[in-house]
């Protein structure tokens, strides 16, 4: 009995026992199934930042390239103009399509498929293989696909050109991607570049630059006087010398080429009388007695008086200056072939036009055009025509030409054509 009792304890223990390890197995087992749950719910925000972060970044780097683009185009844009104008002038010959060639040099840095030594390093292909390779080490995929472009001549002296492309920003780490549009709207100023019309008009023996004149206009009327004296034909030129508050004129150099605009003759003491004289011309804002003006028995060579109403808003020193009978003129076509600047010409080719080798086709009223020094052609080349640089290369289209008061007394050549003197109102300056 007490043998079989104890047994039937023994055996007692031995089913509580495996009751206890199978209650630690479960509740190990859902211990572990709820971390699994929970742990990935906790770790979730943490996962999420981490995304954000890398996309900001991603972000951060497209608006850096985006404002590198700009200066790119800056870059290849005006590398691209000059290796467009080198072509000309290293081949001695026009080109058929120039916008279609620039913008393969912007974009490729090629003409005619063939690289372009000045556009080494700065064509827009070059900058998209270096953002790749920086885009590359930062893990992400960078690419960049120009859908449109415009190129046009705009008011001298600029072009214009605008361009549209698609960017993709791709980053496999967060599973993101950018894909925006740009548009990129450039003026170039062409200032300093080689002028290929002139260079081929000339057979190649000459060059001339695009710089811009300083003059917004050819020739300005400023008003009239009352009186007028003249010595020998009743008109004369000289360069701009303003009194207009009666200033001393004693320290004025080269008196004799100079045209004196002065408030009122009278007012001047007798010690600065005597270098009035000396002027080519007065035009005073106040009306003398011309018999014996100011009563001191003046000497006078030249001169206008009561021009009161005289608009010197644009006059300045040293601008050339016509007394016409009684009117009083600013020229600076004079001043402008001197300087062989270009301006703004209605019928004057464009940027395009003259790498085409036209006479014709300016483009949005985007003409160029400046006066010939015609003594400086090729004696073969050396007519008279009018100096406008396309109508001296086809002068039968522009009517009859003319000698220029303020020009042709200087430069004894020079003529202008009738279609331009109607146009910047010259009619009365011809002689």
């Amino acid at each position: 009995m007490d043998v079989g009792s104890g047994r039937n304890k023994t055996g007692g223990v031995e089913v509580n026992s495996k009751g206890f390890v199978y209650t630690l197995f479960v509740f190990i087992v859902i211990s572990l199934v709820t971390l699994l749950i929970v742990f990935p719910l906790n770790l979730r925000p943490y996962q999420n930042k981490g995304k954000k972060i890398r996309i900001d970044e991603e972000y951060y780097f497209l608006k850096s390239v985006e404002s590198d683009l700009s200066r790119a185009y800056d870059i290849s844009i005006k590398r691209g103009c000059v290796a467009l104008t080198n072509q000309i002038i290293s081949s001695g010959k026009e080109l058929e399509n120039p916008k279609y060639f620039l913008n393969e040099l912007i974009l490729n840095g090629t003409f005619n498929s063939t690289n372009s030594n000045v556009m080494e390093n700065s064509s827009i292909s070059d900058w998209v293989s270096k953002i790749s390779y920086i885009a590359k080490n930062s893990g992400y995929n960078f690419g960049m696909f120009v859908t449109k472009y415009k190129i046009n001549a705009s008011t001298f002296p600029y072009i214009f050109l605008n361009y549209t492309q698609n960017i993709s920003l791709e980053d496999s780490r967060s599973n993101s991607k950018f894909n925006p549009l740009y548009r990129i709207n450039k003026k170039m100023n062409i200032s300093n570049l080689e002028d290929p019309l002139f260079f081929l008009r000339t057979n190649g023996e000459k060059t001339s630059s695009y710089k811009q004149c300083s003059y917004q206009f050819r020739a300005k009327y400023l008003g009239s006087g009352t009186q007028e004296y003249y010595s020998g034909a009743n008109w004369t030129s000289g360069k701009a010398a303003l009194f207009l508050n009666n200033e001393n004129v004693s320290s004025t150099a080269d008196r004799g080429s100079k045209i004196a605009i002065i408030n009122n003759l009278c007012e001047y003491p007798d010690s600065q009388i005597s270098y009035l004289e000396e002027f080519n011309g007065i035009v005073s804002e106040t009306a003398v007695n011309l018999s014996n003006p100011c009563g001191k028995g003046i000497t006078l060579n030249n001169f206008i008086g009561g021009a009161s109403d005289l608009d010197t808003q644009d006059l300045s020193n040293n601008m050339t200056v016509v007394m016409n009978s009684k009117q009083v003129w600013i020229n600076n076509i004079v001043d402008e072939l001197h300087q062989g600047c270009y301006f703004y010409s209605e019928r004057g080719p464009d940027f395009f036009a003259r790498a085409e080798n036209k006479l014709t086709g300016s483009e949005n009223g985007a003409g160029i055009g400046h006066f010939i020094n015609v003594l400086n052609l090729p004696s073969e080349l050396q007519k008279s025509a009018s100096s406008l640089d396309y109508v001296y290369w086809n002068s039968s289209a522009y009517g009859s030409i003319s000698k220029i008061k303020g020009v042709s007394n200087y430069e004894s050549w020079f003529r202008l054509d009738q279609f331009h003197i109607n146009l910047w109102n010259l009619s009365s300056l011809v002689y």
